[in-house]
């Protein structure tokens, strides 16, 4: 059956690019299902065209007047979905993208017919008015297997959970790689299950060991080994294909990167428009990409991994080294794969990665449309490590446990519950839990006590009350669950802004939040560190201050304006490293802005303004010329050494006094020209169109 025959009309072409190709057997199951209102698990390999179905849903609701709603992990999936559903405007479809700000009222996002979001986005929205749920009539939950991820895999679960209970007649397409318990998890969704070993491109993995390929049974295959991976990439690439290399960890990734010859002949490679400010690894990265190599990790600034993917998918990159991170982000395949790795160090330990790590990684080997056949060699260096990396071929995954029976996240999630009018009673609360997967795994054994608990600290805390018609969140406590920030972290801000507002101890308030995420320490650290602590008298010498206090340090000298190479080579860190962090703290300093309005109003504004230096890297007199598009930390800089210090002053200069400053072209100064009269209502006789 092609696309054209299933009854959606030639709407349904726009999204597949015009084109009517034959649905897959379990495409063709799958849309069926859907057609006919079921909820639908569908766990099929990476590339089995998984996207296509979720489409289906989203066209049938909106010929029906529905709202769907598209859940992914991460943010960089969320710009690649909404690119491609961009595609129904062209027959009047509303389409929006959803990944920015906690405390937006789902109100903001109602005269959309589709929105894409991040599932904490998602799990925001219902913190403020679950309620929107009932105008939605599709949730799509892509990568589901992610719901066993202890990071993000709890949201995506509350969501869900949420869903069922408030809007039960909503329809759900679920959509996952390869899930071994996926008839416990279509149970717990209520959906039908659609599941296939099929891959468009089929797939040849192999083990290298000891000079020899070996398959899934253990024996050597009579194949031509190349000498070394060097020898495997070139071939591939002689061949026509393209290579993705996982190393375990960032400095592997890079050596690997800098020692692989050149690919292609020199080619003139486009470093991006940031004259005067490059990072240290965006330098490496300039260097040897014109010789078709590249390497990829979350040190990376997002600028240069974003122009990384670009050129490996236009063919101009034609092997990159990377962390396990990028298979299960974006949407890169290549047509060989190579494992190099299969252990990783963590905790103090060496252990081996999960089944399910490597299954994602290999599920990126084989191009479709480009290549006949996908390659994916594991590499096994001891006859422990060949006997696990054979049980990687032919073991399934690992199952899809929910990570929701912690502590903090059901404090966290009750709080929710009572904020947003889900439950007013212990009965509602321990109602919502029980229809979670955790609860239909038998992971609740404790919950009573955690529910329990929860609600003994949040009344003595006072972020909730009771009184005569149960449960009540307080004013504060409303606050506190609309900023989607761990109770916790709220009242350690809370207890700060009782004592002195000094921008470094404030940093470092919020840098406590386990939000930060992990951060290494070097034996040089320890020293800055201590000499920060008795400065600010900071007397908790837990492993979280001291993370804190790294934090609070990088980012005091990057709103000093420190250059970013200083910074790198002064901490350690990567560039990628400080926007992920500043991304972080931005939302927490704005979070102690908002309590500071209840609590002490009068440091509000240094709370809101520290919090927007920390998103740009600024000092404070800056702080209006980065509001221009395509001002950042540099440029506003050097507008403001020639004279240029505000939006006013740029609005009434002229194309040549701002192309005469470096790193200014004269299409620049006229766009940002055009942008600042906009912004301060100044008569534009010339200028950029709006901006998108």
């Amino acid at each position: 059956m092609k696309i054209s025959e299933i009854g959606l009309g030639e709407e349904f072409l726009s999204l597949t690019g015009g084109k009517d190709f034959d649905l897959y057997p379990h495409q063709k199951e799958a849309i069926e299902k859907v057609m006919k209102g079921k909820n639908t698990l569908v766990t099929v390999p990476t590339a089995a065209g998984k996207t296509v179905i979720a489409y289906a849903g989203i066209l049938l609701n909106l010929k029906k007047g529905r709202k769907s709603l598209y859940i992914v992990p991460l943010k960089a999936l969320a710009s690649e979905k909404f690119s491609e559903l961009k595609a129904l405007r062209s027959i009047g479809a509303r389409v929006t993208i959803a990944i920015g700000d906690y405390d937006v009222s789902p109100s903001t996002l109602g005269r959309f017919d589709v929105i894409i979001c991040t599932s904490e986005k998602a799990d925001s929205l219902i913190h403020h008015d679950p309620y929107f749920l009932s105008e939605v009539g599709l949730i799509i939950a892509d990568e589901l297997h992610l719901i066993g991820e202890r990071s993000r895999g709890s949201r995506l679960e509350s969501v869900l959970t949420a869903s069922k209970i408030v809007n039960p007649d909503m329809q759900i397409i679920a959509l996952s790689a390869t899930i071994t318990n996926s008839v416990e998890i279509a149970s717990w969704l209520g959906a039908e299950l659609v599941q296939s070993d099929f891959r468009p491109v089929p797939l040849d993995s192999k083990v290298l060991y000891r000079g020899k390929y070996f398959g899934r049974d253990g024996k050597a295959l009579e194949e031509e080994v190349p000498r070394s991976m060097e020898d495997i990439v070139r071939g591939q690439v002689e061949e026509g294909g393209q290579v993705i290399v996982f190393r375990n960890s960032r400095k592997r990734v890079e050596e690997t990167a800098v020692q692989f010859p050149p690919l292609l002949p020199q080619e003139k490679y486009a470093e991006g428009d940031n004259p005067g400010e490059t990072d240290r690894l965006t330098g490496i990265i300039n260097e040897i990409a014109p010789r078709g190599v590249a390497f990829h990790h979350a040190g990376l600034p997002i600028e240069t991994r974003t122009r990384i993917e670009d050129l490996f998918r236009q063919g101009k990159i034609k092997v990159v080294v990377a962390t396990p991170t990028l298979a299960a982000g974006v949407n890169l395949p290549a047509r060989a794969v190579i494992i190099r790795d299969i252990t990783r160090y963590s905790g103090g330990v060496s252990d081996y990665i999960s089944t399910g790590e490597v299954k994602q990684m290999m599920g990126r080997a084989g191009r479709p449309g480009y290549d006949s056949r996908g390659v994916a060699v594991i590499f096994a260096s001891s006859e422990m490590g060949f006997e696990r990396s054979i049980r990687y071929l032919s073991d399934e995954a690992e199952p899809v446990i929910s990570q929701l029976n912690h502590e903090e996240l059901i404090r966290f999630n009750t709080l929710a519950l009572v904020a947003s009018g889900l439950a007013s009673d212990r009965e509602g609360i321990m109602g919502f839990f029980g229809k979670t997967l955790m609860h239909s795994q038998g992971l609740s054994k404790d919950l009573q006590k955690h529910v329990d608990e929860s609600l003994k600290f949040l009344l003595e805390n006072s972020l909730l009350r009771e009184g005569q018609k149960g449960l009540r969140a307080t004013a504060f406590g409303e606050m506190v669950s609309n900023l989607y920030i761990d109770p916790v972290v709220a009242l350690e801000i809370k207890k700060y802004l009782e004592g002195d507002f000094r921008e470094s101890t404030a940093i470092y308030c919020v840098a406590m939040s386990s939000d930060i995420g992990y951060i290494s320490l070097s034996r040089e650290d320890y020293y800055m560190i201590e000499n920060f602590m008795e400065k600010n008298e900071i007397e908790d010498f837990s492993d979280d201050s001291y993370k804190a206090a790294k934090i609070a340090m990088i980012f005091l000298d990057w709103i000093d304006e420190a250059p970013i190479r200083n910074i790198e080579e002064k901490f350690n860190i990567g560039y990628g490293d400080i926007q992920a962090r500043s991304s972080t703290l931005e939302w927490l300093l704005y979070s102690m802005a908002r309590i500071a309005q209840m609590y002490k109003p009068e440091v509000q504004r240094r709370c809101d303004m520290l919090a927007l230096r920390v998103r740009e890297g600024i000092r404070e007199e800056i702080v209006s010329l980065t509001t221009i598009p395509g001002v950042g930390r540099v440029r506003a800089r050097r507008l403001y050494v020639a004279g240029l210090k505000s939006p006013e002053e740029v609005a009434g200069s002229s194309v040549e006094k701002i192309s005469s400053i470096f790193g200014f072209s004269a299409k620049l100064s006229n766009d940002i020209i055009g942008y600042a009269k906009r912004m301060t209502g100044k008569k534009a006789n010339e200028g950029p169109p709006e901006s998108p």
